[in-house]
């Protein structure tokens, strides 16, 4: 699914989706890694990031805006239902935000 969304849009897509239903589904630390490892090696590029977050570590957040911004040309959110707390300033930092009826 993710290659036909890339297909349809032309651009990157990252998928972060976090269990709310755990107590530790949030934005952490662990994260950081994960986004490193789905950047590394790519020439800046249009980059969709479709976000599920609970919110998290505010701190973590702000590193991976800082990660995104750095290996885009352009940086797109697209709320899936929630994104709260850090998920916002996630969302916040994007060039656009994308959100439908339920989110």
């Amino acid at each position: 699914m993710i290659r036909d969304v890339q297909n349809i849009t032309h651009r990157e897509l990252i998928v972060y989706v976090a269990n709310s239903q755990h107590p530790g589904g949030g934005i952490d630390q662990n994260d950081v890694m994960s986004f490193g490892d789905l950047l590394q090696d790519k020439a800046p590029s249009d980059i969709d990031l479709l976000l599920q977050s609970s919110g998290g570590d505010i701190d973590v957040a702000e590193k991976i805006i800082y990660m995104c911004r750095n290996n885009t040309q352009s940086f797109r959110v697209i709320v899936a239902e929630s994104a709260k707390s850090a998920a916002t300033l996630i969302a916040l930092a994007a060039d656009e935000i994308i959100m439908g009826y339920t989110s």
